[in-house]
């Protein structure tokens, strides 16, 4: 019974973890679509972090390095 607990505890945990990590990814996808050149700069910040954060499996990294690299390539030939 104890370790049932203890696993459902840490599923908890982990899904908490990525929930948190889904909405900074948004926050930061926001970010990259406004007009301003300096929220564009963070939120491209915030992704690369979000890219390499250990909560993030590799499907989830996969989505934001696809979303997040036509915008590099466009601030690299500015």
């Amino acid at each position: 019974m104890l370790l049932g607990a203890g696993v459902t505890v840490f599923q908890r945990y982990r899904a908490d973890r990525k929930e948190q990590w889904w909405k900074r990814t948004q926050w930061a996808l926001e970010l990259i679509l406004r007009p301003e050149e300096d929220a564009n700069v963070l939120g491209l910040d915030v992704l690369t972090q979000q890219v390499t954060a250990k909560v993030a499996d590799r499907e989830d990294a996969a989505v934001v390095r696809d979303v997040l690299t036509p915008w590099v390539d466009f601030y690299q030939e500015r």
